[in-house]
C-alpha cells in the first residue's frame, strides 16, 4: 500500500514509512511503532479530550471515532477520538482501516521491560491481546456532537463512551469483509 499524502495540518508529525505517526503511538528505544498504542497517552487523550492523531485539543463541537460493532454493543471504545480532518487521513493511512490487512498483528510488541522516552513504564492498549492474530473486523466511523463526549472507567481502564446520539455512522469494511464487498461491487 502506498502511503497517502500527509495533510498540511499533520506536517509537523514524525513519519514512519511515509505515514504521520499518531500522537498516541507507542515509542520505545527502537522508535515509533505504528499500530501499537501507548496506554498512558491513550488514557490521557481520552481524559484531556485530545485528538489521538495530532495530540491537539478536540473541537468542542464535533469529534470522530472509529469502533467495531462489538464496541457499539458494549457501549464504549478504548481508542481516543479524533478531529474530522485527522479521521479522514487515518481512514486512508491506517492499513487496517484502509482494508489492506486481513488479520490483526499476531504477536503484540512486548514492552514489559521498557520505558518511554519520558521515563514512565510502557503498557500496550488494553484490547491489544484480545485481537492478536484474529481476522480484522469491519469498523464504524462515527461522527458525534461534542456535548455527547463522555469518558469513563472500566476493567480496560479509561474508555470513551459510545455516543448516545451519533450524528453520522459509516461502515468501513476491512480485510475479508472488504474483499467480499469489492467482489459484490465488481471492483476487485
Amino acid at each position: 500500500m502506498t502511503a497517502p499524502p500527509i495533510p498540511v495540518h499533520l506536517a509537523h508529525r514524525l513519519t514512519v514509512g511515509g505515514r504521520a505517526v499518531p500522537w498516541v503511538s507507542l515509542e520505545t528505544d527502537r522508535g515509533h511503532h505504528l499500530g501499537q498504542v501507548d496506554d498512558a497517552k491513550r488514557a490521557r487523550a481520552i481524559i484531556d479530550r485530545r485528538c489521538q492523531i495530532c495530540g491537539e485539543p478536540l473541537n468542542p463541537a464535533r469529534y470522530v471515532l472509529f469502533g467495531r460493532e462489538t464496541d457499539r454493543t458494549r457501549g464504549y471504545v478504548v481508542e481516543p477520538a479524533m478531529h474530522p480532518e485527522c479521521a479522514a487521513y487515518t481512514a486512508k493511512a491506517c492499513p487496517m482501516l484502509a482494508g489492506d490487512l486481513d488479520h490483526y498483528r499476531r504477536t503484540p510488541l512486548d514492552v514489559s521491560d521498557r520505558t518511554s522516552p519520558d521515563g514512565y513504564p510502557l503498557a500496550p492498549a488494553p484490547d491489544n491481546g484480545h485481537r492478536a492474530g484474529k481476522p480484522s473486523e469491519p469498523y464504524l466511523q462515527v461522527w458525534a456532537d461534542g456535548s455527547d463526549y463522555r469518558a469513563g472507567l472500566c476493567d480496560e481502564g479509561v474508555v470513551l463512551a459510545w455516543p448516545a446520539r451519533p450524528l453520522r455512522v459509516r461502515l468501513i469494511a476491512t480485510g475479508p469483509d472488504r474483499a467480499a464487498l469489492d467482489l459484490m461491487k465488481g471492483t476487485s
